[in-house]
């Protein structure tokens, strides 16, 4: 609770003498939280462009992508045909039903 100057108003500035000292205020915590989540999407951003790189350059690894995370795959394939690569997927399916056989 904050202490009453002698009209019974809150003194504010009474108040921050109260602060712990060493604490960041509401405005640094405010500028720490964002600069966080900045970096944690970059992160991810960063971290989806190296997948996509890897699921484009090895059909191996999009073999695996399909065993243990199709939905990622499936994004995978929906995002080259929205940029007009087409064929990947029918490429991929030929390529693993022939070797199973």
């Amino acid at each position: 609770m904050c202490p009453k100057d002698a009209q019974g108003a809150c003194a504010v500035r009474v108040c921050s003498r109260y602060r712990r000292k060493g604490s960041p205020g509401p405005v640094a915590m405010a500028k720490r939280v964002l600069k966080g989540l900045l970096v944690l999407e970059l992160a991810g951003v960063f971290g989806a462009f190296l997948l996509y790189r890897a699921m484009d350059g090895s059909q191996d690894f999009r073999y695996t992508m399909q065993k243990r995370f199709p939905s990622v795959l499936e994004v995978y394939y929906k995002s080259n045909e929205w940029a007009g690569i087409h064929g990947i997927r029918e490429k991929d399916q030929v390529t693993w039903l022939s070797s199973k056989n």
